[in-house]
């Protein structure tokens, strides 16, 4: 009995231990599904400024040729970076056929030239590198082949806002990690204390009075414990008692068995010996009633032979 409480308890504890792993696993599967959804999202969004940047490329391409006031260019460029889309937009820059940077949101590019400049022959988008920080770059050029427009664009904010994410789920994944480690601790010196407690009232219920010695870092279930092992101790000394006592019992109860036992027999002993004495005399007036029958019949023989004996004479003295 005590081997199948144990593995009871045990089972119970495996079975937290499972539970606890798959809502790991449920967790784990929650926090990958909100990455992917996250990168995908953002991919989305990278598509979506893309379109919206080649857009603006291409029609601010077929607008701007050369000749062009420089002044009246530069201010629709700096008014193109106030706009609130273009929060994101690093340069935005006109370009001639010769790679010359005519005119740019950044003054101090403004006159110098692009390395490895070529005319497109249709939009370009490339990665490329500015100040350290990678940009998206579109360049479209003019339908007269007189210039070009160059579109650049940081993918950072949108990036920083992926790692803020990925922090947050980071930081969910440890909070779930300490609780488990909490409801482990917590099983440790409250739950599985209970458990053997509740394993020794089984056992109990059954007649077993075990006491056992079980440590917990919380006082309360010490104290439990303290008092379950002196109920347990009490017990004891209490079902000694009561054994003494229908020992005791047992003893009157069969020196009473035995006299009643030796008062039966000797009655019936007395009811033998009456039971012969009325069987003799029973029989002795059997006899006497079968002599007496007898007599009775021998004595009817007699009369009938005497009156055969009268009639007899009767007829003799006749003739």
């Amino acid at each position: 009995m005590e081997t199948k409480i144990e593995q009871k308890i045990s089972y119970r504890f495996s079975l937290i231990w499972i539970v606890s792993l798959l809502l790991g696993l449920i967790f784990l599967g929650f926090f990958l599904q909100g990455y992917f959804s996250l990168k995908l999202a953002i991919e989305q969004r990278i598509n979506n400024e893309l379109v919206q940047k080649k857009a603006l490329a291409e029609t601010m391409a077929e607008i701007i040729h050369f000749p062009i006031d420089f002044n009246t260019l530069k201010s629709r460029l700096d008014e193109l970076k106030q706009m609130p889309s273009m929060e994101n937009l690093v340069y935005f820059r006109v370009i001639k056929p010769s790679g010359d940077i005519f005119s740019s949101t950044i003054n101090q590019e403004i006159g110098k030239r692009v390395q490895n400049f070529q005319m497109p022959e249709e939009t370009i988008i490339d990665d490329a590198t500015f100040q350290g920080d990678e940009i998206k770059n579109i360049t479209a050029r003019s339908s007269l082949h007189d210039a070009a427009v160059q579109i650049g664009f940081s993918v950072q904010n949108i990036a920083s806002s992926e790692q803020d994410i990925i922090r947050f789920l980071i930081s969910d994944m440890l909070f779930f990690f300490l609780l488990a480690v909490c409801f482990i601790v917590l099983f440790k010196i409250i739950i599985k204390p209970i458990e053997e407690l509740t394993g020794l009232c089984n056992k109990m219920s059954k007649g077993q009075l075990i006491t056992k010695p079980i440590e917990s870092e919380i006082q309360e279930v010490n104290e439990l414990t303290v008092a379950f092992n002196k109920m347990v101790n009490d017990l004891k000394m209490q079902k000694g008692e009561i054994e003494k006592v229908n020992e005791n019992l047992e003893k009157k109860v069969k020196e009473r068995t035995e006299e009643l036992e030796n008062l039966t027999a000797k009655l019936e002993e007395k009811v033998a010996n009456r039971t012969k004495e009325l069987q003799e005399k029973i029989e002795e007036l059997e006899k006497f009633q079968n002599l007496a029958v007898g007599r009775e019949l021998k004595m009817m023989e007699l009369k009938k032979e005497i009156e055969k004996i009268k009639r007899q004479k009767d007829i003799g003295i006749g003739i």
